[in-house]
């Protein structure tokens, strides 16, 4: 029935989607596996645990954090910081310390990349340092950072920047993530778009053929037939339009049967009657013409129109 291919179009464009996105989520996973590959040839991340692979870099980064907090001028030597930089470089870890309007970096980095999107001192008058950390970068180059505040001896502003260079993980979130959720949204529309069409045309379309043929018998042609057979209450409805095309078509052929004998009846009367009449006109125009002269052709004539007239 309608309802039954109804509810079964509803079921499909709930259980499709959501096989879909199972599939999807299938399918992100896979993309998600292989970009780690690529993000740990990135930071050269061997099959250590990540306890192992932080270890040694967040050691560097709390032990040059306390440097910065405990003697800050040794972070204005080059070599110290070259140094650490070299301990965290392979992990794409770059080190920039600020001292007032100055921005340095133990390698010789372009600094003035870095220098706008650093924010500004935030170290109140009170605390002695402050850690802050967040995302910088623009046009698919991103940074995560981390940073501390302090003051130097000679009392001005100092901070302690720890970049980490997210651009693998920048372009995964950006690029694949964005495709995956695109392929998604069309598969989803193209597969409710089809069984929306689907269930419609099947719907429609009889409905259209039932339309045409009412359009036959309004116009009085009754021999064309619906040629619909279905099982459901489209069919149903078929089948009666059909057998009520059937009966008007017998009353029409019955309505002219009737006329066609109305007619045959209508020539046998004028028939039975014009051939008396006829005699009769033709007796009454011998008398007239005085073929009848003597009294027994005349009564005879007369007996033959009385005859003719009963």
């Amino acid at each position: 029935s309608i309802r039954v291919k109804l509810i079964l179009s509803y079921v499909l464009m709930t259980i499709i989607p959501i096989g879909l996105f199972i599939l999807f989520l299938h399918l992100l996973f896979h993309l998600f596996l292989n970009n780690i590959e690529e993000m740990k040839e990135f930071y050269q991340v061997d099959d250590r645990t990540v306890e192992a692979f932080f270890y040694e870099e967040l050691a560097a980064i709390t032990e040059l954090k306390q440097v910065a907090i405990s003697s800050p001028d040794e972070l204005l030597d080059e070599s110290i910081v070259s140094r650490y930089e070299n301990l965290l470089g392979h992990r794409q870890i770059a080190i920039f310390v600020r001292k007032g309007d100055t921005l340095t970096n133990g390698q010789q980095a372009d600094t003035s990349t870095f220098y706008s999107y650093f924010p500004a001192h935030q170290l109140s008058e009170s605390d002695p340092y402050v850690n802050h950390q967040g995302q910088i970068g623009e046009d698919g180059q991103y940074w995560l950072y981390t940073g501390t505040d302090f003051r130097f001896p000679d009392g001005d502003d100092g901070s302690l920047f720890f970049t980490l260079d997210v651009e693998p993980v920048s372009d995964f979130l950006t690029n694949i993530i964005p495709l995956v959720i695109t392929g998604f949204i069309v598969a989803f529309i193209l597969t409710n778009g089809v069984i929306t069409y689907v269930i419609s045309k099947h719907l429609i379309q009889p409905l259209k053929r039932l339309h045409r043929s009412a359009g036959e018998i309004a116009n009085g042609n009754l021999n064309e037939q619906t040629g619909i057979v279905r099982n459901d209450e489209i069919g149903d409805l078929a089948g009666a339009f059909e057998e009520m095309r059937l009966q008007l078509k017998q009353s029409v052929a019955l309505q002219e049967k009737y006329d066609e004998n109305r007619k045959e009846l209508i020539n046998n009367i004028s028939h039975d009657l014009k051939t008396p009449i006829t005699s009769i006109k033709g007796h009454i125009q011998g008398i007239i013409d005085g073929v009848a002269r003597d009294q027994n052709k005349l009564d005879k004539y007369i007996q033959i129109i009385h005859t003719k007239a009963s």
